[in-house]
């Protein structure tokens, strides 16, 4: 099966307008569980010491990097499951 770059382009927006209208419907109960790094990150920085913000926020950038990856690894594993 040969999929030309513009047929994935098309295909990558497509689920991206799907997950955006997706997250629009969202009820409120949905909604107590989304990740919140962007406004938690500012509220740990503020409450630690000046000498050990660079090493925190460093920290803290990585682990929401490994998050990321964790969740996009298992995102993949169960999307390749189903639709196989």
């Amino acid at each position: 099966m040969n999929i030309n770059k513009n047929d994935l382009q098309s295909l990558l927006n497509e689920w991206f307008d799907f997950r955006e209208d997706e997250i629009c419907t969202l009820t409120e109960e949905d909604k107590k569980y989304f990740l919140r790094f962007e406004e938690n990150i500012p509220i740990i920085l503020e409450n630690v010491p000046q000498d050990n913000k660079d090493f925190v926020k460093d920290t803290l950038e990585s682990m929401y990097n490994s998050f990321i990856e964790y969740f996009t690894h298992w995102n993949k594993k169960y999307y390749k499951a189903r639709f196989c």
